[in-house]
């Protein structure tokens, strides 16, 4: 189900809490299409995609960086998406484990409120998500990318304190998506944020952020494609904690 279509603001971070981030989602009328629809979508049909949207990418490369078996983030164009990110000195001066968050998790929009009044000011993501911009010296940022790890081309953010993933930034280019591929108006950088940084109160919203669009099928891992189509087989069992001796009922299985 795609976003509501009033504009809302979406929240989240990494685990240690060391980088936050906002996503202003505009109202409906004012998101853009997607960049690889081809010349003149058809903005009238509601069926037409908008940025921002939720995707899971199945590529090779984006399945690795992030751990799992598909890489689920919400699609950003970049002048919508601010950061927060705390200093935390040289990476070489840095230790090698933590313990402990340094900002616990806000769990409502009241504690995501009373959590920023005390952080830096949030910042436009391309002033401090991207390798080697000023913002992000000495922040608990770093940058990663299999290919090129550029600012002006790709990269993978992450907290270097927690490990935790934030997002993938790109310039998209016409050369990477052929004749669909259409120079967005009056941005041209956008941000995959990953699904699992955004605050639970977000994620609990209904299914406005389940995911919408699955993108390079044709690299998605066989058992898994088989799971998104037909749903997990009968023999798969749910557990309520981390115990395997206790079952969910089937009657409670979409209990909140």
């Amino acid at each position: 189900m795609p976003f509501p279509k009033h504009a809302h603001t979406i929240t989240g971070g990494c685990n240690c809490g060391a980088v936050r981030y906002r996503i202003a989602v505009p109202q409906y009328a004012d998101r853009p299409p997607a960049f690889t629809l081809g010349p003149s979508p058809d903005l009238a049909n509601p069926r037409t995609p908008r940025l921002p949207f939720v995707l899971a990418c199945h590529c090779n490369d984006c399945r690795v960086a992030c751990g799992n078996s598909s890489f689920e983030a919400i699609q950003t164009p970049a002048p919508q998406m601010t950061v927060s990110a705390l200093q935390v000195g040289k990476g070489s001066d840095l230790p090698r484990s933590h313990t402990g968050r340094l900002v616990e998790r806000p769990m409502t929009e009241d504690e995501v409120t009373a959590s920023d009044a005390d952080r830096p000011a949030y910042v436009p993501a391309l002033d401090v998500l991207r390798p080697d911009v000023p913002g992000a010296e000495g922040t608990a940022l770093g940058f990663f990318h299999a290919f090129i790890c550029d600012k002006e081309a790709a990269s993978r953010s992450f907290c270097i304190r927690c490990g935790g993933p934030i997002a993938f930034h790109c310039r998209p280019q016409a050369e990477w998506f052929g004749p669909s591929f259409q120079q967005p108006e009056g941005w041209s950088d956008i941000f995959d944020v990953l699904l699992g940084t955004v605050d639970r109160h977000h994620l609990d919203k209904e299914d406005w952020l389940a995911v919408e669009h699955d993108q390079a099928w044709d690299e998605a891992l066989c058992w898994n494609k088989a799971v998104l189509v037909k749903g997990r087989s009968p023999g798969a069992r749910r557990h309520p904690s981390g115990a395997l001796s206790d079952e969910v009922p089937e009657g409670d299985l979409l209990r909140p």
